[in-house]
């Protein structure tokens, strides 16, 4: 028996009062032992108890137990059925229902899994781990834990572990959002649970996009090859890319030849002004791609596979050297949606200016998930006096922002009667996420006048009043 150290600071005791028979369970020897075991001090440990039990009683657990039954009782009643579990362990579980009660269901499904034998598949420690490493995901995502810890491997035993369950629920967002992926996954069962992630990080789109490439790997693969796992996932990506490749070629080929089509019959209506204009355009581009050290989406993607894939730095044409951890995390960005990737690079403002210079691309495709809809610069291209009315921090705010928001925000604001300058637009769009209240006052305080028919509170102002009082 493993007996740990137990605190009786809650315990008050007046040693000079005569304990009553009726009030305790301790009696003869045992009331004995535990009385003596209160004068030595107001503190003293369960493990000690135990030692001291050994001299005078047959079951010393016993009183262990008594000790832990009595310190749970001090502890709110739990709203879990917690019978299974040794008073200690109940004890562990008690000091922790501030955080378990956050995410109850989860709880309620780690300790009430079953083998198939209908005994319990997670112990008390397992169950503690299993919710401290992922119960906010299990919470969220309930039938995608329950596939997890139900999967056999080709032995038909459980295929994870409680480390593995709650590594893979570590990804239950992504198992969520690419359904195809994750029943490779579970059908796949000779991937171990790291061939399992790297499948869903490096693959996961392209297996829910293109569904039959899984087929593909899995016959040229061979299942007793060294690495599985990792040639799998190898075999995965250059199937992807040829695919991709060899769309884009296509799709590029069709573009251009749509371009040279129109560019053609625009020349033989107004041949010189066509020119001339086309030559302006690619001028002023090259102009401002000088400039801001901007390099196009083919190349800078070039440059990231291949620091990838020789380990070496990824170097920009500033100099700037980006760290490791944010250039595996662009690489696997662009792996995963090369378009939205794409839109970011190619951003540009009403006067051709780029966006974004070539280290904020990066800053941005490392997160690229924070951003919604890149491509969508209907408003952020404004340019105002010959200057982009957003600078490009505050496009990066605006881009975290849900595309319907973003728009509504935009048309009801930078338009009569009410404009706005670029910083009060991002703060008015940041805002509205914060809480459901802030829009609501903000519209009113907005659309006030005074007598005099002019605007009674400035931008600010209104924004300041409506923020909620816990940002005030």
């Amino acid at each position: 028996m493993n007996v740990g150290k137990v605190s009786f600071s809650n315990y008050r005791v007046n040693y000079s009062s005569k304990v009553k028979e009726n009030n305790t369970s301790f009696q003869g020897s045992k009331r004995k032992l535990v009385t003596d075991g209160f004068k030595i001090g107001s503190a003293l440990s369960a493990s000690a108890l135990f030692m001291l039990a050994q001299k005078d009683v047959k079951d010393p657990e016993k009183i262990i137990d008594e000790f832990y039954a009595n310190e749970n009782s001090r502890f709110k009643k739990a709203k879990f059925n917690l019978y299974r579990f040794s008073e200690k362990e109940k004890y562990e579980i008690n000091k922790r229902m501030g955080d378990i009660e956050l995410y109850p269901k989860a709880f309620s499904a780690i300790i009430n899994a079953k083998n198939e034998d209908k005994t319990y598949r997670f112990n008390a420690q397992e169950s503690m781990l299993m919710f401290d490493d992922a119960g906010e995901q299990i919470e969220k995502h309930l039938e995608i834990f329950k596939q997890i810890i139900n999967a056999k491997d080709k032995d038909n035993a459980y295929r994870f572990s409680t480390k593995d369950c709650a590594a893979l629920m570590g990804q239950a967002d992504l198992l969520k959002a690419y359904p195809k992926t994750f029943e490779a996954i579970l059908s796949t069962k000779e991937l171990n649970t790291e061939d399992c992630m790297n499948l869903v990080l490096t693959a996961g789109e392209a297996i829910q996009e293109f569904p039959f490439i899984l087929d593909e790997a899995l016959q040229e693969v061979p299942k007793d090859s060294d690495n599985y796992g990792k040639q799998l996932v190898q075999t995965l990506k250059r199937l992807y890319l040829e695919l991709t490749d060899k769309q884009q070629r296509e799709l590029k080929k069709q573009r251009e030849m749509a371009e040279i089509a129109a560019r053609l019959a625009q020349e033989e209506k107004t041949p010189t002004k066509a020119n001339a204009r086309v030559k302006a355009r690619q001028a002023a581009m090259e102009e401002w791609n000088q400039k801001t050290g901007w390099v196009d989406a083919d190349k800078f993607f070039e440059k990231v596979e291949n620091s990838v894939s020789e380990s070496k730095p990824l170097v920009l044409e500033s100099g700037d050297v980006i760290p490791q951890k944010m250039q595996k995390a662009i690489d696997t960005n662009i792996m995963l949606t090369p378009k939205k990737a794409m839109a970011v690079i190619n951003a540009r403002y009403e006067n051709l200016q780029p966006m974004f210079s070539e280290k904020e691309c990066c800053e941005i495709i490392s997160e690229l998930d924070s951003y919604k809809a890149p491509a969508d610069l209907k408003y952020l291209r404004k340019v105002s006096d010959g200057k982009p009315f957003f600078n490009s921090e505050q496009c990066k705010e605006l881009l975290k922002i849900e595309p319907f928001t973003r728009k509504f925000i935009m048309d009801k604001f930078m338009n009569p009667p009410r404009e706005c300058s670029a910083d009060e637009i991002v703060e008015i769009a940041k805002n509205t996420l914060s809480t459901n209240d802030f829009w609501f006052s903000f519209r009113e305080l907005i659309e006030l006048k005074d007598e005099n028919g002019n605007y009674k509170y400035t931008v600010r102002e209104c924004i300041e009043k409506s923020k909620p009082e816990i940002n005030q």
